[in-house]
């Protein structure tokens, strides 16, 4: 349970080093002189290449040993975000960003394997749930957390402390994480585009994900942008924001409606709530 604790961690760690830039957006456009809309490229473009790139990479790192793969996943995390909060230039901060990107579908692709393999006495549904739990804590309190940091001691103290906290999950893959052999696997990807209702689910999640984050990427200049709206409350509100989110998993999973209907229900609702801005 321990090193699914960890694996949880871990996720957790990349959750927000994806997208801390989201909670730190204007002070990290400040700070390096550029514009809110180009800091969220940061977001955005780093999305973009993690699709493109986890599928290839994935396959070719598929070989690797899931210990070292994962040890050097949460390396790379660790330095990088170190790296950004030292960071003067905007092109510098891009280039970090890619390295992470280039890391992150890869990760999120082992995690549950490596979760299954660590805990082979309990259902698999469980031990894929724990590692995926870092992923529904780094959206409840993570961003709302780096983001208070940023406003409170600055955003290179956020990195800084995100990428510490990297590293110190990396030195307990080291120590708690087995050796892990794997195989090298290959995959048919033509095979997989001629299956039309995987093309249809592919290209749905995609609209959905990427108006999603569109909006959520420049939530904090919206905020900003109300009146009379304090910027002392932003980390609560996205602080609110995850802890419905957590809600609004939990009560989806338990309502009697097909998958088919609650993901129609939930896109309506996406819409409506992009409207209202």
């Amino acid at each position: 349970m321990v090193r699914l604790v960890m694996l949880s961690v871990g996720a957790f760690i990349w959750l927000v080093t994806e997208v801390m830039p989201i909670g730190l957006l204007t002070d990290i456009a400040q700070g390096l002189h550029v514009s809110p809309a180009q800091v969220g490229l940061l977001v955005t473009g780093y999305a973009w290449l993690v699709a493109l790139s986890a599928i290839p990479l994935t396959l070719l790192t598929s070989g690797v040993d899931r210990r070292t793969l994962v040890a050097a996943l949460l390396l790379l995390a660790g330095s990088v975000d170190v790296a950004c909060a030292f960071v003067t230039n905007y092109a510098v901060m891009a280039v970090l960003r890619v390295m992470l990107a280039l890391g992150h579908g890869v990760f999120w692709s082992v995690i549950a394997g490596v979760a299954v393999r660590l805990a082979p006495d309990i259902p698999v549904a469980r031990a894929t749930g724990w590692a995926f739990t870092g992923v529904a804590v780094g959206f409840a309190g993570g961003i709302p957390l780096v983001s208070a940091i940023g406003h409170w001691l600055g955003w290179r103290v956020a990195f800084a402390v995100c990428g510490a906290g990297a590293l110190g999950v990396f030195a307990a893959a080291l120590v708690l994480l087995p050796p892990m052999p794997a195989q090298r696997r290959h995959m048919d990807i033509r095979h997989l585009l001629r299956q039309p209702v995987l093309v249809y689910i592919a290209v749905l999640t995609m609209l959905v994900i990427t108006a999603h984050f569109t909006a959520y990427t420049y939530i904090i200049p919206l905020l900003q942008g109300i009146a009379h709206s304090p910027g002392q409350l932003i980390p609560v509100l996205l602080l609110v924001y995850g802890v419905v989110g957590i809600g609004g998993n939990w009560v989806g999973g338990r309502l009697p409606c097909s998958a088919g209907r609650l993901i129609g229900v939930a896109t309506a609702a996406l819409v409506a709530s992009h409207a209202a801005y």
